[in-house]
């Protein structure tokens, strides 16, 4: 799939997710980090902490170990496509947590050192450090635009409601004290740029026949 056809195919949602990511990036930028994080962690935290465990847990591992499972009785093409939008997404946040941004202080961290005291949900095990960007939010997002891609023909509700969960997980990180708000931009930003770069590597497969049959029809055969 071309840069183009990307765009093309998956236009209602890039613009969905572009107006999500801009707007939350202008209310950072207009109110501060910092602030916005109090604020949602003041009057979020107390009332939704227990249920941002239920939407944080759309942004784990196996989100998409669950979609390229569902992919092996689609074409192999899609399976790998999924793989490599998996891959881009792991190489995105090792990047930045493991290289560039590596012991990046995470709010709990930052607000204990200034000596103030934040709302943390029961049960948690709140990290300190390697805060850029959300994982869990970054696998949302491309779990969100995976969905689009195995069910092409998916309708606008299904593209709406994808979105709107990985929305959810991405603030449930906030709520849980684990991110700051521009974390929770960034690994959206990446989610959908692993996105575009799994399909960009899916596209350079060899066009074989067998890459239109699915894995599960192979093993049976």
């Amino acid at each position: 799939m071309t840069e183009q056809n990307f765009i093309t195919s998956h236009r209602f949602l890039l613009i969905l997710s572009a107006f999500i990511v801009i707007s939350g990036c202008i209310l950072i930028a207009a109110s501060g980090n910092e602030t916005c994080f109090l604020w949602i962690n003041q009057n979020m935290t107390p009332s939704f902490g227990q249920s941002a465990r239920i939407f944080s847990a759309l942004g784990e591992w196996y989100s998409m170990s669950l979609l390229i499972l569902i992919s092996l009785w689609l074409p192999f093409r899609k399976t790998m496509m999924l793989a490599f939008i998996w891959f881009s997404g792991a190489c995105y946040s090792w990047l930045f947590k493991l290289w560039l941004l590596k012991g990046l202080a995470r709010p709990l961290e930052h607000f204990q050192k200034a000596g103030i005291t934040i709302n943390l949900v029961e049960g948690v095990d709140v990290h300190h450090f390697n805060s850029f960007p959300s994982g869990h939010t970054l696998t949302a997002f491309s779990a969100a635009f995976a969905v689009v891609c195995l069910f092409p023909l998916s309708a606008r509700w299904i593209q709406i409601l994808v979105l709107l969960l990985a929305l959810a997980c991405g603030i449930s990180r906030i709520v849980m004290a684990q991110h700051w708000p521009l974390d929770v931009a960034g690994g959206a930003f990446l989610g959908i740029l692993a996105s575009f770069s799994g399909q960009k590597l899916a596209s350079w497969l060899p066009q074989y026949p067998l890459m239109n049959r699915p894995i599960w029809s192979k093993s049976k055969v």
